[in-house]
């Protein structure tokens, strides 16, 4: 329980790091733990830039916050990748299968940039990759990951997304949380808030 705590703090610190970002979604879903040989509660946060238009993926650890970097482009790949899982999830399920395949086309090359200690970081070269996961036959994951990348700076500083596993449920939380409506409402709140606080110079 401490552990999700800190994790949520470090969370928390990362969805502030910049003024001109701000929350469109928070999410729930587990990395598996070498250490304990068992999977844990996380969390990541999916975000807007309203300076350069772009979206992040925000994970955070206990060394090192990364923020993925998605543009409206990719972003129009993510969604019909919720959506193919869920369709594995029904067929899955009827069919009582397990089966791990990495879901067809959705592979999303992008960029990362992610702070280490008090040092930041970046690289051209991350792919976001989408896997289909049965734990048993009643449950199915989707698994988001990427390769390792390297920093320009120092080549023993190096990136790699803890790998998520994402319940159904958890799935579709995703998924509505990025929609075209919910990104439209999480807007006008942002916008509002900066009114009420233009009120007060």
């Amino acid at each position: 329980m401490r552990k999700i705590i800190l994790l949520s703090v470090f969370l928390l610190l990362a969805i502030f790091a910049f003024s001109d970002e701000y929350v469109i979604f928070t999410g729930t879903g587990f990395v598996y733990n070498d250490l304990l040989k068992t999977s844990t509660d996380t969390t990541f946060a999916f975000k807007f830039d309203d300076e350069q238009k772009v979206f992040y993926l925000v994970t955070a650890d206990f060394l090192i916050t990364g923020w993925i970097i998605l543009t409206p482009d990719d972003l129009t790949k993510l969604r019909p990748n919720l959506d193919k899982y869920m369709e594995w999830e029904r067929t899955a399920v009827v069919k009582g299968v397990e089966i791990e395949k990495e879901l067809p086309n959705s592979t999303i090359a992008t960029r990362v940039i992610w702070k280490y200690g008090d040092d930041w970081h970046n690289s051209n070269d991350i792919q976001l990759s989408f896997t289909f996961f049965s734990q048993n036959k009643s449950r199915h994951q989707l698994v988001i990951g990427s390769n390792k990348v390297t920093s320009p700076k120092n080549e023993y500083i190096t990136y790699k997304l803890d790998q998520l596993y994402l319940d159904k449920d958890q799935v579709q939380a995703f998924s509505k949380g990025i929609s075209a409506q919910q990104i439209e409402i999480a807007t006008k709140d942002h916008e509002q808030k900066k009114t009420n606080e233009d009120l007060f110079q």
